[in-house]
């Protein structure tokens, strides 16, 4: 299945892009493309368990269903002062 990954700070810069279209097999989780991720970009590990994913601009945990077409995005902890 194919959906938009909108990429925000260190995420942004791994990937080179804001916005890619990404590819996972049928059933893949939150939880699945956040692990997927952070195999595939080892600089991005220190933000395993603290990494917000959104999927149609909702706040999900790592166990819901992406699907098709959807708009999933990756946030990383916010920090600031």
């Amino acid at each position: 299945m194919k959906f938009t990954l909108k990429l925000f700070a260190s995420f942004r810069e791994a990937f080179g892009n804001s916005s890619v279209e990404y590819e996972m097999p049928e059933g893949s989780t939150a939880g699945d493309l956040v692990e997927e991720v952070l195999t595939t970009f080892p600089s991005l590990e220190r933000f395993r368990g603290h990494v917000v994913v959104t999927i149609n601009k909702q706040s999900v945990s790592p166990e819901i269903k992406v699907e098709e077409g959807d708009e999933v995005s990756i946030l990383p902890p916010v920090s600031g002062g």
